[in-house]
C-alpha cells in the first residue's frame, strides 16, 4: 500500500483496518518539520487463545507490511533535508496488557534504541507489572534484530506494550518524544518513569508499591492531587555490565534491599547517580535525610538548584509532557521538572524503594548540548505563554530561572 492522505484516513484489507493519522509539526530553533505518520491497526491481537508468540509473530508481519512504503525515511539526511518522516506504530505485543491492567496498577515507562534489549529484559522482570517502551527504529535491519530479540523473550515480556518509533539515524536521539509516546499510551491510572539503564528495588517493585498505596490511601489521594513521588537514584560502580551482555535480572552485586545498599555505600561500592559529574541532578532528593530512615514512609522536598531531574511515579491523568525540542545529549529531563513547578505539582520521596544505575560508556555529544541549549529559548517561550512564566514575581519562578534566561539568549 500506498500512504498518501493528508489528515487522518482509514485503509482496510481483508482482515485489517489501519487508522492512519498525520501530523505535522516544526522545531523553530532546530529549523526542521517533521511529518509523523501514526498507524493504528485495529485486530492487532487475535481474539481466540493464541499464544503470545503467534501474536508477536503475526503483527511484526503486519508491521512490516505496514511500514514498507516508508522505507525511504531511514536514508533522509539532516544536512540535505528541512523536512523529516516518522512513523508510529503504537501497541505493539500489548495484547496480555489490555487484558490485565488494573486502573489502581503503576505503568512504568520508558525508550530505548533496539540495542539496550537485554536491559529491557532485565527491567521488566524487576519491575514485573505492566510497562510502556518507546522503540526506536533507524533502518529495517533494527527491526529484525527487535523481533527476534523479543521473540527469544517473550514469555518474559507480556507486559509489555512496545512503541516503535521509525525514523532517519541522522536526527539526534529523540529523547522527550519518545518518554512523551510511552506516557501517551499508558493505560493504567499511574506512571512510573525513568531510563533503561536503571533497575528498581526492592525486586518485584510493582507489587510493592502497589500494596504500599493501597495501605497508606492517603499517598494516592497525594497523587490525585498534583504529587509526584521520587525514587532516589544510585550508582553501581562496578562496570561487570555493558552494552549486548545478558544482564541478569538478579545478581549478588545487586541492592536488593534498603539495608544492603546502605551496607555497600560504606563499603564504597555504591553512590548516588553522577554526583561528581552532575551533581544538581539528585542533590534535591536530600540523600542524607533519606539513609538515615528516620522521617515517615515519604517526605517532601523542593528543588534547590538548577538542573533536577529525579525520576518519578504521579498519576496519569494532567500530567505535563517533556518537551519534544530537545534531542540528544543536556537539558532533555530538566523540562519535565520545571513544567511540574508551574503546573503547581508537588514532590515527596518514598522512603523504601530506590533505582541503581547499571554502567554504560556515555557518549556526551557537546555539539547537541549546544543545539539545546538553542531550543531553550523556545522552552521559556512556552513556559511563558502555558503558565506566566517570568512575570509571577522573584519568589514565585522556578529555580534557575534567571540561568534559563541567560540560557535563551545564547
Amino acid at each position: 500500500p500506498v500512504y498518501n492522505v493528508p489528515g487522518i484516513s482509514v485503509i482496510s484489507d481483508k482482515q485489517n483496518k489501519v487508522v492512519l493519522s498525520k501530523k505535522l509539526s516544526y522545531s523553530s530553533c532546530r529549523r526542521f518539520s517533521l511529518n509523523t505518520t501514526t498507524l493504528s491497526i485495529s485486530n492487532f491481537c487475535l481474539q481466540d487463545e493464541s499464544s503470545n508468540y503467534v501474536n508477536l509473530e503475526r503483527q511484526f508481519d503486519l508491521i512490516q507490511q505496514y511500514i514498507s512504503p516508508f522505507n525511504y525515511l531511514f536514508n533522509e539526511k539532516y544536512e540535505r533535508s528541512m523536512l523529516f518522516s516518522t512513523v508510529v506504530i503504537p501497541n505493539v505485543l500489548a495484547c496480555y496488557q489490555e487484558k490485565h491492567i488494573h486502573p489502581s496498577d503503576i505503568t512504568l515507562t520508558t525508550h530505548m534504541s533496539y540495542d539496550k534489549f537485554y536491559r529491557l529484559a532485565a527491567l521488566s522482570m524487576r519491575w514485573n507489572g505492566p510497562m510502556s517502551v518507546s522503540v526506536r527504529i533507524t533502518s529495517m535491519e533494527d527491526l529484525n534484530k527487535l523481533r527476534s530479540d523479543i521473540s527469544n523473550h517473550h514469555n518474559t515480556l507480556q507486559n509489555v506494550a512496545f512503541h516503535i518509533y521509525f525514523e532517519t539515524g541522522h536526527l539526534p536521539y529523540p529523547h522527550n518524544i519518545l518518554r512523551n509516546l510511552a506516557l501517551d499510551y499508558v493505560k493504567s491510572d499511574y506512571f512510573a518513569m525513568f531510563d533503561i539503564d536503571f533497575l528498581p528495588s526492592p525486586i518485584n517493585t510493582h507489587q510493592d508499591l502497589r500494596l504500599m498505596f493501597d495501605k497508606h490511601p492517603e499517598l494516592k489521594k497525594k497523587m490525585n492531587n498534583k504529587t509526584v513521588f521520587i525514587l532516589p537514584a544510585w550508582e553501581l560502580k562496578s562496570k561487570e555490565f555493558s552494552y549486548g551482555t545478558n544482564i541478569p535480572f538478579q545478581h549478588p552485586i545487586y541492592p536488593e534491599i534498603k539495608e544492603k545498599l546502605m551496607e555497600m555505600k560504606l563499603e564504597g561500592q555504591i553512590e548516588m547517580f553522577r554526583h561528581k559529574l552532575y551533581k544538581p541532578g539528585h542533590t534535591s532528593t536530600d540523600y542524607e535525610k533519606w539513609s538515615s530512615n528516620t522521617t515517615c514512609i515519604s517526605y517532601p522536598v523542593k528543588a534547590k538548584e538548577f538542573g533536577y531531574e529525579p525520576y518519578t511515579i504521579g498519576a496519569t491523568t494532567g500530567v505535563p509532557r517533556f518537551f519534544d525540542d530537545f534531542r540528544g545529549y543536556g537539558l532533555d529531563k530538566l523540562t519535565f521538572i520545571i513544567e511540574l513547578f508551574y503546573a503547581q505539582y508537588d514532590m515527596e520521596v518514598l522512603m523504601d524503594f530506590f533505582v541503581f544505575h547499571l554502567y554504560h560508556n556515555t557518549t556526551k555529544k557537546r555539539r547537541h548540548l549546544q543545539k539545546n541549549q538553542s531550543c531553550v529559548k523556545c522552552f521559556v517561550e512556552h513556559l511563558k505563554k502555558e503558565y506566566n512564566a517570568g512575570h509571577l514575581g522573584k519568589q514565585n519562578e522556578v529555580t534557575g530561572w534567571d540561568r534559563l534566561m541567560k540560557m535563551s539568549k545564547l
